[in-house]
């Protein structure tokens, strides 16, 4: 489907495609209207790259300096080019309608055979649609254009291990020797993959319990156990030629770390790929993923094909290759899932936006002179907690766990029936949670069975608030009074702190605040 778009009236002729040439009669004595338009014409598609450059000439002698669209609006350009446009276009439709004393077009001599930049250009674009979303890049995220080239490296090289894998586990089972009878080495390699798939089953049973809110609220994580994961199941089958003897128990332990790898990938993949999405297109996104995945599947299996000679077949030199593969494929998805930024708050990104906010309102608190500032909080936006955020698992450890236990028993949260009597007069029975600091061990928070995502932030907040009084106070000041003091201080600051994370595009929802693990219990409180 076209459109056609016309821009601001001018006196400058409409400068012609690059093989016309536009002339006025001189015998015209009237300008017409139509000479006073510009025109362009534009895919549907295409709409949100097109710009046209204002023309603010109004000498009609100055015609020859009249702009075009913008050089920088490269579509526009593009769909522009004399290749375009004469064939049924401009040209025939002036022969067959001409406009009276409107500007005649004339062919210019055939151009050179050799295709232009512009053209070539032109046709890498048309090839490049194909692996990118409609309306790309104002349909995706800021960080989607990252995200894609480390991912199809990343694709490229773990498919140039599958490669060196698969080469492996045949000389493994026996192809081409003679002593290894064809039917048992069918066998065995039927067996480990249905071991492997059964595997695979098992585990993703596991995924709709509690791990299951881990991986939409945390999909980096994910993300990178998947990689972790086939990367170890590559080594494996590459040592499996060490060991023939044992070729199933191995190569089915390796397709069982196989199978995790792609459960996972695809569970975390669906995360991220709706952090990317931002005009409801995440079955777009989701199907040009496909298509990128099956271009760096088959740039993979070239560079795996074209390296196995080189390493002849030994095992040392098959190791050493994967090595390598395995460190490139390492290090671009952890770069991949670094450059996405998820605006939906987990402990982790909560954590480092709560830190940022109440240092500042803090300082502020403790300047009254400086209460004019308070407008100027420091809330971190999705881009910013994407640089700092720390998601490699079984390094990175969530650092609030330390001081803060979320989800305890009651007779954890409150050893004592005054000490309930205590918190729930100073932050009464409307709240969503509970808490309580005894003993000097950790901030206990907890919430309620109906605790919505605006009760999860306000929890939160509180016990930041706590922790740092209880650092600053230095044991001085009783814990039961603390309470009462966050408490008030986080109702002071709760609004301001929840429009600024709507403004920086935070989602809010219940749906979208996760802080709770699959162990945490829940609370309900009835007046009898």
């Amino acid at each position: 489907m076209r459109r056609r778009l016309v821009g601001s009236a001018t006196a400058a002729a409409m400068r012609a495609p690059r093989y016309c040439r536009c002339r006025r009669s001189s015998t015209h004595a009237k300008t017409p209207v139509s000479n006073n338009l510009k025109i362009w014409e534009y895919r549907v598609s295409d709409a949100a790259s097109v710009v046209p450059a204002a023309n603010t000439s109004t000498d009609p002698s100055s015609s020859s300096s009249s702009t075009s669209p913008s050089s920088s609006s490269a579509t526009l350009q593009t769909l522009y080019t004399p290749s375009q446009n004469l064939k049924g276009g401009w040209d025939i439709s002036h022969t067959k309608a001409p406009v009276q004393n409107g500007p005649l077009l004339e062919p210019l001599p055939k151009p050179n055979k050799l295709p232009s930049m512009d053209t070539l250009s032109f046709q890498m674009q048309r090839v490049v649609r194909h692996f990118l979303p409609a309306g790309y890049p104002t349909s995706v995220a800021p960080g989607y254009k990252r995200y894609v080239g480390y991912c199809i490296a990343a694709n490229t090289f773990g498919s140039a291990s599958m490669v060196l894998s698969t080469q492996a586990l045949l000389l493994a089972v026996g192809v081409g020797s003679s002593a290894t009878a064809p039917m048992a080495a069918a066998i065995n390699w039927v067996m480990k993959d249905g071991i492997g798939q059964l595997g695979g089953i098992l585990f993703a049973s596991k995924l709709g319990s509690a791990a299951n809110s881990s991986i939409d609220s945390d999909p980096k994580r994910w993300r990178v156990v998947s990689s972790l994961s086939m990367d170890c199941a590559t080594w494996l089958e590459i040592l499996s030629p060490l060991f023939p003897q044992y070729f199933l128990p191995i190569a089915s332990v390796a397709n069982v770390g196989k199978n995790i790898g792609f459960l996972t990938a695809s569970a975390s993949r669906a995360a991220i790929h709706q952090a990317l999405a931002l005009k409801s297109n995440l079955g777009d996104v989701t199907a040009k993923a496909g298509s990128q995945s099956i271009l760096a599947s088959l740039a993979g299996t070239t560079l795996g094909i074209s390296i196995s000679p080189l390493l002849q077949g030994d095992v040392a030199n098959v190791a050493l290759g994967f090595a390598l593969l395995s460190v490139f494929h390492q290090y671009c998805t952890y770069n991949a899932v670094r450059s996405v930024h998820l605006r939906n708050l987990n402990r982790h990104r909560l954590n480092l936006v709560l830190e940022k906010f109440v240092e500042s309102i803090m300082r502020v608190s403790a300047k009254p002179e400086n209460a004019v500032t308070q407008r100027n909080i420091a809330v971190l936006s999705p881009a910013k907690v994407a640089e700092i955020e720390k998601f490699l698992p079984f390094i990175h450890k969530d650092e609030t766990k330390q001081w803060l236990v979320i989800g305890s028993s009651l007779t954890f949260l409150f050893p004592t029936k005054s000490e309930f009597d205590h918190v729930i007069g100073c932050i009464g029975k409307k709240e969503g949670y509970l808490i309580n600091h005894c003993n000097g061990g950790p901030i206990c928070l907890t919430f309620l069975k109906d605790a919505e995502g605006t009760d999860l932030i306000r929890g939160m907040l509180h016990a930041h608030i706590l922790r740092t009084m209880l650092l600053s106070s230095s044991g001085h000041t009783k814990a039961s009074d603390l309470i009462k003091t966050s408490y008030g201080e986080m109702i002071s600051s709760i609004d301001e702190f929840m429009k600024a994370l709507e403004m920086h595009g935070w989602e809010i929802s219940t749906e979208t605040v996760t802080v709770e693990a699959g162990e945490a219990k829940r609370l309900q409180i009835q007046d009898r």
